[in-house]
């Protein structure tokens, strides 16, 4: 009898509709048909719609805690967080927490009931996304009108497609830049002329084949990338590329049908084809040679200042940048994967460590930090001017040429897969110069060789 009735029911109801529909409504169906609407509606606005952040939750009157996850010590903690960045935000009371954003660490810290509010993520997001400690910024972006246009939008970006969903991440720690370095002392000695603006690969190609040779006595390399040619550095010009090696999804190894790949490999067999350019000795190939005044020209950081002087101006005096070589049509610098500020999802002070950020990314901050030598994550001309002002070894250095070309952008879905087969790639390198250089048969071996370690992280999973 019950089941009868529910029939009628449904019939009745759908009647109703279906009179609505054409105009012949009674009292009741007009009813039915509001309380419809009201139901499309509210569906509607929830789907079709943007959702409405929550209202900012700071409040600048109320003291809080923000637990900061931090890896590189309590010194270093505190360079970063002042006494004059704390002052900023005197009723926030920063704490640290010393450790790195890996797994293993990241398990203890949960089994242990310390939630950080904050966390400094240069090892990658993939341990955070496993554990779901991520929380989302678009919302508290919108919510506290954050602009990110003044962000390096490469670094945003990248954030961005870490996530199948296109949701922020993380805002860039820092930025990355590189140059060339080349020393004048070396150009001398041959009688050639500076690197200038605009070259590409294939004109650092033609000055390094005439800068390796024997003089007086000494042997000259015309460029170094990374110790003896063969550290990841020598990847440079795939970085400019932006690309993705493996497919997000699957997996599946990219190298052998990704042009950008192959671009790459055939550059380095014509810089490796220059006699006497790779330097056989292995124990030679662990350092730097741009540091021994030996090679003409290098591309790297500008804190390769730093490391070459060892404080001392006079050991690099005679070296100065040049923009970064790009390939023929691409004035794009290269592209270099930030390490992010991540806001922990099961944190209770996500508003305060929100705050924390903001002042993080403030100009007087990022002016300051710029000013430091550290390269801010910013494209701001006002921040980057600012750029090394403070840093004794890059004085009367050729700052601007840093920031010269915008950074290439990243994947359009960054993989997670790609960390095998990079490594695979880096360590192939030295292979790769000392052999034949069939390219296909190389891309072939890194292929097979990265395809198990990527089985082999499935079956971790």
């Amino acid at each position: 009898m019950k089941l009868k009735k529910r029939i009628v029911f449904l019939i009745l109801s759908v009647l109703l509709v279906l009179t609505a529909l054409t105009g012949c409504t009674t009292k009741n169906a007009e009813e039915s048909q509001t309380t419809a609407q009201t139901s499309d509606q509210s569906s509607n606005q929830s789907s079709d719609q943007p959702s409405v952040p929550p209202a900012p939750l700071y409040d600048e009157n109320k003291q809080y805690t923000v637990k900061i996850l931090y890896p590189w010590g309590q010194d270093n903690f505190d360079k970063i967080f002042s006494e004059e960045f704390k002052s900023k935000i005197p009723n926030i009371t920063i704490e640290l927490v010393e450790g790195a954003a890996q797994l293993t660490p990241l398990q203890e810290l949960n089994a242990n009931g310390i939630v950080p509010d904050l966390i400094w993520s240069s090892f990658g997001l993939e341990p955070l996304q496993e554990l779901e400690m991520i929380e989302p910024l678009d919302d508290l972006v919108q919510a506290y009108s954050f602009d990110l246009t003044k962000l390096d939008p490469s670094a945003v970006s990248y954030s961005r497609n870490l996530d199948s969903e296109g949701r922020l991440l993380g805002l860039p720690i820092g930025g990355t830049t590189l140059t060339l370095w080349y020393n004048k002392e070396v150009f001398d000695k041959f009688g050639q002329p500076y690197p200038t603006d605009h070259m590409t690969w294939d004109d650092i190609y033609t000055i390094a084949a005439k800068m390796t040779r024997e003089h007086d006595g000494v042997m000259y390399r015309g460029l170094e990338l990374g110790n003896g040619f063969t550290a990841k550095e020598a990847l440079i010009p795939l970085w400019q590329k932006g690309v993705s090696l493996s497919n997000a999804e699957t997996g599946e190894v990219l190298v052998e049908t990704e042009p950008a790949v192959r671009e790459t490999f055939e550059l380095l067999k014509k810089f490796f084809s220059i006699p006497n350019l790779y330097n056989t000795d292995p124990e030679a190939r662990n350092r730097m040679q741009f540091y021994e005044n030996t090679v003409a020209m290098t591309v790297s950081y500008p804190g390769m200042m730093n490391w070459m002087s060892g404080g001392n101006a006079d050991v690099i005096k005679d070296i100065e940048a040049a923009p970064i070589p790009v390939w023929s049509g691409e004035d794009r610098a290269a592209f270099v994967a930030p390490h992010h500020w991540v806001i922990n999802s099961f944190s209770k002070e996500k508003d305060a460590a929100f705050r924390v950020l903001q002042e993080y990314y403030s100009d007087w901050y990022l002016k300051a930090f710029a000013r430091s030598g550290g390269t801010p994550a910013s494209m701001d001309p006002d921040v980057l001017a600012e750029f090394g002002k403070e840093t004794p070894m890059l004085q009367g250095k050729n700052i601007p040429v840093f920031f010269k070309y915008p950074k290439a952008d990243p994947p359009q879905q960054i993989s997670k897969w790609d960390i095998y087969v990079n490594a695979v790639l880096e360590g192939s390198i030295a292979k790769f110069a000392e052999s034949e250089m069939n390219i296909p048969e190389f891309l072939r071996t890194v292929k097979e060789e990265a395809e198990i370690k990527i089985k082999e992280a499935k079956a971790m999973k």
